[in-house]
């Protein structure tokens, strides 16, 4: 049974305490903000939800461009990108979107504009656009709200609010320069051209340099550039109609990244350590070893799951066969077999982004281009008995990706293994094999991506509000909305393996390892007897490349409704509700592969033909042997299938005002993410419609919250909220074995909860006119509490390990282990798979701060009698570890960023100076993982490679100074 006791306490005291404080006298008042998150004009204060606001000023003075600027004035919401450019994640009180559609609603002007991504995870590139500059006021809503704000408001919403022509022509124009080359203008006009409508105007310019630099190269990384322009037009015929007509466009270009490796496998790392295999790992080797000895024929059993496989083999090289996978540095004989990798992701002090240059230009790979058209048409008539809306948007929106997916390359990089000679290559190949004849990454395999992604949307919602005498009021509602996603996938592995492993267990199953000798296969990988020198020329003999098509379609309608009880002058009760109908279909690639190899060659379009040499592998269970030329089947297997969801989602609030000035609220609702298809990558192994498909994600979440403004030595608003929130069925990645290849799959963990508590403080002293304070603290403890994983993956095994866990050795789907555990060796079979069954219980939920807070203070004074005066910002935020993944193996540290702004400001124009991240505080405050293509596949052999993850983290931006310059006509 769920204890509220502690949860309700400490809101409920300090309301009364705060109530019983105030005074009889009135004092000045803090600003009054006006936001729209109950779907009508409130007071911010008035409203019974946790919900913070941006002000069109904060916008302007504190140059709030996208969603990370967004979220710095909110300690309780964090964003990420992680795998690539469009894998963008937005968490609120510790719900994540790991796997399946944005946990939070992202709309403009109260019309969905929530996406998701296809082939990876997260919320797409429409997520994180450049703001236009006519965006007023940006309302972040936490908590679920689906009744109000539709299919994605599982843990909360963003809404930005455009801002409309004025009853007075008017206008502003804006400059920004700071260093490293950003340059943006942004003007704006509009006011009535008749009695009844009016137009306003808004357009911005913008370019940004890197701040760091592609070594490879020598250009910059994490540039961009773009432009845009919005219109809208308001027409008031009469008093009761309105009108709001609005459309705009933008185009961003993004170069490639400034993502940096962080470490891992045989390379030297600050944060790297050892992390050994727990001994259920060994004990499936000794039992492989006795079925062998019991039946010497049976060859299956060598290449049984989870890495054991017989000696020699390049493609199916096994990391148990590694003993310990590190550098010498880092190897410890009192330990067993495992690995090295980071623990944290540390900072950018000797961080250097290295990465593939494209082999076609000589040049970096283009990076992301966006291009966005949006119309939206919201119309309302005030009617006698309240008030019938209609809002109808429409989006169209192109991407396209191209950039070195590894984020990995060596200039001078030399195959030198343990136990092994050096390997040599050529470091120029034959005149005009490449461009220019450089081929300056040496490594021998990469991972490029290159995808061209289309969404459109169309949403259509009527509401009507009453207006009613008395103590009822209701709304009812209904919203359409239809979405088409596409993707054309020219992703690519291009690789080349030199590397021929002689090592194995030590023959009685004793544990004990030996380290392998490696061997350099000459006429391979070296330019000789018709070989490729590396990935390079194979990239460019597979042009032009074969495209995989995606398509996803979403339909879905829902019914809405609220009733408001006004119990008595102090008490309200409000019922809300939404039922929904969502029907999902998909369309994907359902490759195949090599028997036991996995996906090669070209992922997501090729799979090989049994016979097919290349310069990848030959499928065979005996020794790999490097071919010559690529010969491949450029065709592709497809699976469609599609989801039903019906749901509803009802909320219950109820709100006690004691003074006109306090507020104290309860509710309790129901929230969920409905399940689908698995819309990541299949893998090397076609699948089925059952085993792609996920459940639901459901939560049921309880707060109290109190809101308060008061006098104490000058006007203070204090906010608090406790709540708890009951998480189930998770979407969450793993990996499982289908036909002896590792396949990613999306699946449910059991459940979560969240217990937080949020404060937010606003206060003007009267000791200090012109100064003004808050401050921001949220405090969650979010884990797992029902999850359990049959974890296939050794690297995953070990740092679940390393974290305290271990596991328990299981036999899936092999009916020659009745009862998953004891192998007979006289009569076990190589059927099913292997893994080590972990339980997550307790393990903090990924991307999710223990502690956060943000802080503030501006001092205004006057500087002259005409208006002018003097301002001063200093806003700050900190977040103490988040961890990568559910493993917990790999965080990132606590970090500071503080922003200062100074400058003169009068009603119409102002100049500020400001200073980002005034600390130079380099901390890695996001990033992401996948298999390691780009170095660990050659070190390892493919499919060792293939169980090693590698770690990159992005840059942050250093210390940046910068002006900005506004000028504002038309005002009185």
């Amino acid at each position: 049974m769920l204890n509220v006791r502690g949860l309700v306490s400490a809101p409920a005291l300090l309301a009364a305490a705060v109530t019983m404080a105030m005074p009889g006298a009135a004092w000045s008042q803090i600003e009054e903000i006006v936001v729209t998150t109950r779907k009508k004009e409130e007071n911010l204060q008035d409203v019974p939800i946790a919900v913070s606001a941006i002000t069109a000023d904060q916008i302007e003075r504190q140059g709030v461009a996208d969603l990370s600027d967004v979220v710095k004035s909110s300690p309780s919401v964090q964003f990420d990108r992680a795998f690539g450019p469009s894998d963008t994640r937005i968490t609120i009180r510790g719900l994540s979107n790991t796997r399946g559609r944005s946990n939070v609603a992202f709309l403009v002007d109260n019309i969905d504009v929530t996406t998701e991504n296809l082939i990876s995870a997260g919320s797409g590139l429409l997520a994180n656009r450049r703001l236009l500059s006519d965006v007023e006021r940006i309302e972040i809503v936490k908590g679920p709200q689906s009744a109000l704000y539709g299919r994605a408001a599982f843990a909360g919403a963003i809404n930005y609010i455009t801002r409309d022509p004025g009853d007075e022509f008017n206008g502003s124009a804006r400059l920004d320069f700071a260093q490293d080359g950003f340059q943006q203008v942004d003007a704006a006009f509009g006011g009535p051209v008749t009695d009844t409508l009016g137009l306003r105007m808004t357009g911005f310019w913008y370019s940004q340099g890197g701040h760091y630099v592609n070594a490879m190269s020598g250009q910059d990384v994490g540039d961009s550039s773009g432009s845009g322009t919005a219109l809208t037009v308001v027409w008031r015929p009469d008093d009761i109609t309105r009108v709001k007509l609005r459309g705009e466009y933008s185009r961003e270009d993004y170069g490639p990244m400034a993502n940096a490796r962080v470490g891992g496998g045989w390379q030297e790392g600050g944060s790297n350590r050892l992390m050994p295999y727990p001994g259920a790992m060994l004990q499936h080797a000794q039992n492989m070893f006795a079925v062998r000895a019991a039946q010497p024929n049976n060859d299956d059993v060598l290449l049984n799951g989870l890495g054991f496989t017989k000696s020699g083999s390049n493609g199916s090289t096994a990391l148990l066969d590694f003993n310990q996978y590190c550098p010498d540095s880092l190897k410890d004989p009192s330990q067993g077999p495992g690995f090295c990798q980071p623990t944290s992701m540390g900072n950018g002090k000797g961080r250097v982004v290295k990465q593939s240059e494209n082999p076609l230009t000589g040049q970096d790979f283009d990076g992301s281009d966006l291009e966005t058209f949006r119309l939206s048409i919201i119309a309302s008539f005030d009617l006698d008995g309240g008030r019938l809306s209609s809002f109808t948007g429409w989006t169209n929106f192109n991407g396209r990706d191209s950039f070195d997916q590894d984020w990995q390359a060596e200039a001078d990089y030399k195959f030198t293994p343990p136990g092994g000679m050096q390997a040599s290559y050529p470091a120029t190949p034959a005149p005009g094999a490449y461009y220019n004849g450089r081929r300056p990454d040496q490594l021998l395999a990469s991972q490029i991506a290159s995808t061209e992604s289309g969404v459109d949307q169309l949403s259509q919602e009527l509401r009507f509000e009453s207006r009613l005498d008395g103590p009822w009021q209701y709304t009812i509602g209904a919203l359409y909305w239809d979405e088409k996603r596409t993707l054309d996938d020219s992703n690519g592995l291009y690789l080349c393996m030199p590397l021929d492993k002689e090592g194995r267990l030590e023959s009685n199953g004793s544990g004990g390892f030996s380290y392998p000798t490696f061997g350099y296969q000459a006429g391979v990988c070296d330019g000789t007897n018709n070989t490729v020198i590396g990935w390079q020329q194979e990239y460019l003999n597979t042009l032009p490349m074969p495209v995989s098509y995606w398509e996803a379609d979403t339909r879905h309608w829902s019914f809405y409704g609220n009733i408001d009880w006004q119990i008595t002058d102090d008490w309200q009760l409000v019922l809300e509700d939404r039922l929904v109908s969502e029907r999902f279909r998909l369309l994907k690639p359902n490759q195949v592969g090599c028997t036991n190899l996995g996906y090669l060659g070209v992922i997501g379009q090729v799979f090989l033909d049994e016979q097919a040499s290349g310069t990848n592998v030959i499928c065979a269970k005996e020794k790999v042997i490097i071919g010559n030329n690529l010969t491949s089947n450029d065709s592709y297997r497809t699976m469609e299938a599609s989801t039903s969801s019906n749901y509803h989602t009802p909320k219950v609030t109820l709100n006690w005002k004691p003074t006109p000035d306090n507020l104290l609220y309860f509710f309790w609702a129901k929230a969920q993410k409905p399940g689908g298809i698995n819309q990541l990558v299949s893998g090397g192994v076609a699948s089925t419609v059952t085993a792609e498909r996920y459940d639901p994600e459901e939560l049921q979440a309880w707060e109290i919250g109190s809101k308060n403004t008061t006098s104490f030595y000058g006007p203070l608003q204090a906010n608090i909220s406790g709540f708890f929130q009951d998480y189930t069925d998770k979407q969450i990645t793993t990996q499982v074995v289908e036909n002896g290849i590792a396949t990613p799959r999306v699946l449910n963990a059991s459940g979560a909860e969240i217990w937080g508590l949020e404060l937010e403080l606003q206060w003007q002293p009267d000791f200090a006119e012109g100064l003004a304070l808050t401050a921001a603290y949220t405090y969650l403890d979010a884990k797992y509490t029902k999850f359990v994983d049959n974890v296939t993956s050794l690297q995953r095994i070990a740092q679940a390990y390393s974290a305290g866990r271990d596991c328990t050795l299981v036999y899936l789907d092999n009916p020659t282990v009745p009862d998953g555990h004891t192998v007979d060796p006289a009569t076990f079979q190589a059927i099913g798979s292997v893994a080590c069954q972990i339980d997550y219980d307790g393990a903090w939920l990924e991307r999710t701060p223990e502690h956060a807070l943000a802080l503030g203070a501006s001092y205004k004074r006057p500087l002259t009698d005409d208006g002018i005066d003097l301002l001063t910002e200093l806003s700050a935020t900190w977040q103490s570890r988040r961890y990568l993944d559910q493993d917990n193996a790999v965080w990132f540290d606590p970090y500071w960023n503080v922003d200062a702004r100074v400058g003169l400001i009068h009603p119409r124009y102002e100049i500020i100076a400001y200073i980002d991240n005034l600390l130079d505080d380099d901390t890695i405050r996001s990033g992401g993982s996948g298999p390691d293509f780009g170095r660990q596949v050659s070190e390892t052999g493919f499919t060792g490679g293939l169980g090693v993850i590698h770690y990159w983290g992005t840059l942050p931006d250093p210390r940046i100074f910068g002006i900005r310059a506004t000028y504002r006509f038309g005002l009185q």
